[in-house]
């Protein structure tokens, strides 16, 4: 996001395929009387392209509770099943609101009826507990599974640098950009899955990166993949005196300010940038002044800038490959801007 469209895990199509078993599972229920009560025979018939030990499994374990939504569901009014098949099917189509000039809206999760309760929890439940290692899905008739460990293991071979905060990813987290707390409909699907650090993860914890009362929700907001944020900041540093660097973050399209806003709230970036910035220019002018008398060479200021600009230089060419090589690139350009702070330097 910060550094292009975040790109997307080789297993995509597995995950697409739950998509469909989910979108089966709830038109087929929507489709039923009202007061009808299903059993396993009949999710063995929805489900006939997968295996009945599967089918089993979703049936009978955590103690039957996917059932008992199922029959929840069921036995709904059909103006209770018009409202989840509706939502369902919008929430689907998330990606429209992206496109240039739609005046397409999702709505939020309905949640005024046990029904409608019940179908978001099962929704759910195929993220947690069945995507998880001790269930997975098969892979088509096979009985091998495919889990949400498979989907990230997609993405443990690059450099693992967080798309939201710019720093190193310990242990790869999947955030679910529209949360599946309000947009259970893509609790599964791939391309709402965002790889990231667990501190961005918490951070944004169910922030909805949407305006869902405006006509164009998406206007102030940013997308990972459908609309990154790159090329379209900057990132200023404040000189003041205290325990971390004051940063901006900058439009660089002035119509652009409030989702430039909007994406630095979500994730705390100011403050986390500047703390991690404190203390960094005694440390950058040390570590050159050592470098100068290793070389030789003396200590002016334009060997200081020679030596500022080429580190600059490599932390550009380090953007997404190096954890926190953005901010650090624009902290030395913010350096080589401030003559006072160079001059200072020169004995």
């Amino acid at each position: 996001m910060l550094h292009g469209r975040v790109r997307n895990s080789k297993r995509r199509v597995s995950l697409l395929r739950v998509v469909v078993m989910q979108r089966r599972l709830i038109l087929s229920l929507c489709d039923l009387p009202p007061r009808t009560r299903p059993n396993q025979a009949w999710l063995e018939r929805v489900w006939h392209n997968w295996p009945r030990s599967f089918v089993e499994r979703f049936w009978t374990n955590d103690k039957g509770k996917r059932a008992k939504w199922i029959r929840k569901i069921a036995k709904a009014e059909t103006a209770e099943k018009d409202s989840i098949r509706a939502s369902f099917e919008a929430q689907l189509r998330f990606k429209e609101l992206f496109d240039g000039g739609s005046s397409f809206s999702i709505p939020k999760w309905p949640n005024s009826s046990a029904s409608e309760k019940a179908a978001k929890s099962l929704l759910n439940s195929f993220y947690n507990p069945l995507f998880y290692e001790a269930n997975g899905f098969p892979e088509r008739k096979a009985e091998v599974t495919f889990k949400r460990s498979d989907f990230i293991a997609c993405f443990e071979s690059e450099r693992k640098i967080c798309p939201y905060c710019d720093n190193a990813v310990q242990l790869t987290k999947l955030d679910h950009y529209l949360p599946k707390d309000s947009f259970p409909a893509l609790s599964c699907h791939p391309d709402n899955l965002i790889p990231c650090c667990t501190d961005s993860n918490e951070t944004k914890g169910t922030m909805l990166p949407l305006d869902p009362a405006e006509r164009n929700q998406v206007e102030h907001w940013f997308h990972p993949r459908l609309r990154p944020t790159k090329d379209r900041f900057r990132i200023e540093l404040i000189p003041a005196i205290g325990p971390s660097q004051e940063i901006r973050v900058s439009a660089i399209d002035a119509s652009e300010q409030k989702a430039i806003d909007n994406f630095e709230k979500m994730f705390g970036l100011t403050k986390f940038w500047g703390a991690e910035l404190a203390g960094e220019a005694g440390l950058l002018f040390s570590e050159i002044e050592d470098e100068l008398k290793e070389y030789g060479e003396p200590k002016t200021e334009a060997n200081l800038r020679t030596r500022i600009e080429k580190r600059q230089i490599r932390e550009r060419l380090k953007t997404g490959k190096t954890a926190l090589a953005l901010v650090r690139a624009e902290f030395l350009g913010f350096v080589l801007s401030d003559k006072n702070l160079i001059a200072q330097q020169i004995p």
